[in-house]
């Protein structure tokens, strides 16, 4: 009786069972026929349009030119909306940068272009940066309106920006020479300083219309250019015009700095075993020259003026005067020497030069000069001088010893436009060709001293002085 209960309770558990595996792999059938159908029935469709959508994007980039802009400007215009911003959301944990390989992400400088009837098609980031706006504020614009905000060119006629809108009308007639226009600048935009930018134009043309290519050249400019789309691109000039500014003043330093140093032949006159030593110059000619305004009524800008003259001036004759060398200046008096070779005839070359040196001198500034806003004058001394080297980067030296000072005197009271020499170096200029004295000295100090100008062809030497 108990194996007959047991039998019938084995039966029904496994029946049951069986019926439950059933169950489960007909509703595993089922599911999976659903799942089949939902995939193909819609899923499929979808997925189709996706890879169509893709594909009529990357189509053109791949066939068509990427340097004819002409063709590309509306698709251009998608990924601008579509794909720029939507990628510049997210950044390269790295760089920063953001992140996508788009044809405007890669532009770093400001970039725009804009059709035929120059509204904005599309710009990147950066250029809406640089003129303080937004994609959405500027997109179908005109171009002068978005550059109005930040060039004040519709005030001002003779704005370089109107320059470009005058380009850009050529183009538009097909009258343009070329098919670019290039302006310097600087933009005014809003709680910022005025930024100095250069803004190149280049006009997009229709290779039919105007444009003509031969086998050397990738482009040459056509009589008749029409453009049917323009391209902007901003370069930002602030760090250039800094280290413009700076390359400026360093050279502004480095010019004054060498107006100071000596020239090379008196460092090698003045160097022992490698090494520059103070020297008494016995026995040599001493010329010293000095700017004045032309009255007393005159400021310093004329006495500046007349040494920048006088500084151009000195430096183009001098090259010409072997024995000649430049010592020092106390601005506005410059002093040279003349005959520092060891021979005795090198001093009276050295004499004759200075004289011929300073004459040239004279007369050239004389012409040169503006208005007589100021005056120069020269005197000649023959007699002992100490100069010592300073250490600094420049050879720079300075003069001592009472002939000095008494040189410095004299030429600070010199006569306006005259060159002069004292009574030792008068003698020591006898026989020099072609120079007229005044007998008659003149009073400087106290002391005579003797006013000389050129002499005709005629003249031989000092001895026949001419009395004025």
């Amino acid at each position: 009786m108990m194996d007959a209960l047991l039998t019938d309770s084995y039966d029904y558990t496994a029946k049951k069972v069986t019926t439950s595996q059933n169950t489960l792999i007909i509703i595993c059938v089922v599911c999976y026929l659903l799942m089949f159908i939902i995939y193909f029935g819609f899923s499929n469709p979808v997925r189709h349009e996706l890879i169509s959508a893709v594909a009529s994007v990357k189509l053109p980039l791949k066939f068509i030119d990427p340097i004819d802009l002409s063709d590309q400007a509306k698709l251009m215009q998608y990924l601008q909306g579509e794909c720029d911003y939507g990628s510049s959301k997210f950044t390269d944990q790295q760089t920063g940068a953001p992140s996508g390989a788009t044809f405007l992400n890669a532009m770093t400088v400001p970039f725009a272009v804009f059709e035929s009837d120059l509204s904005l098609l599309f710009a990147n980031n950066a250029f809406y940066s640089l003129l303080s706006t937004s994609r959405e504020a500027t997109v179908g614009l005109p171009l002068d309106e978005i550059f109005s905000h930040v060039l004040p060119f519709k005030e001002n006629e003779d704005h370089p920006f109107n320059a470009l809108l005058e380009a850009i009308q050529q183009l538009s007639r097909g009258v343009a020479a070329q098919n670019f226009c290039e302006i310097v600048t600087a933009m005014e935009v809003r709680e910022r300083s005025n930024t100095p930018v250069m803004i190149r134009l280049i006009g997009v043309c229709d290779e039919k219309k105007g444009a003509v290519h031969d086998e050397d050249k990738d482009f040459i400019e056509g009589k008749n250019i029409k453009a049917t789309q323009y391209i902007v691109h901003i370069m930002n000039l602030t760090k250039k015009k800094e280290l413009e500014d700076k390359l400026k003043n360093e050279s502004d330093l480095t010019q004054k700095l060498l107006e100071y140093a000596v020239t090379k032949q008196v460092i090698r006159s003045l160097t022992e075993q490698d090494q520059m030593v103070a020297k008494i110059y016995e026995k040599k000619p001493l010329l010293a020259f000095n700017v004045k305004a032309a009255s007393e009524d005159e400021g310093s800008d004329e006495i500046l003026y007349g040494c920048q003259l006088f500084l151009r001036t000195f430096k183009d004759i001098v090259t010409s005067f072997s024995s000649i060398a430049y010592l020092c200046n106390d601005a506005p008096t410059w002093y040279f020497i003349g005959g520092l070779g060891q021979n005795e005839n090198d001093v009276k070359i050295g004499e004759e030069e200075l004289i011929q040196f300073a004459l040239s001198i004279l007369e050239v500034f004389g012409q040169s000069i503006s208005n007589n806003a100021a005056t120069l004058s020269a005197i000649i001394h023959f007699g002992d001088f100490g100069v010592i080297p300073l250490k600094m980067d420049f050879p720079r030296v300075e003069l001592s010893v009472k002939d000095f000072l008494r040189v410095s005197n004299l030429s600070d009271k010199g006569f306006r436009g005259k060159l002069f020499l004292t009574e030792e170096a008068l003698e020591e200029a006898k026989g020099v060709k072609g120079l007229v004295s005044h007998k008659n000295p003149e009073q400087i100090c106290g002391e005579n001293v003797y006013i000389v100008d050129k002499l005709n062809e005629m003249s031989m030497n000092l001895d026949e002085f001419t009395i004025k």
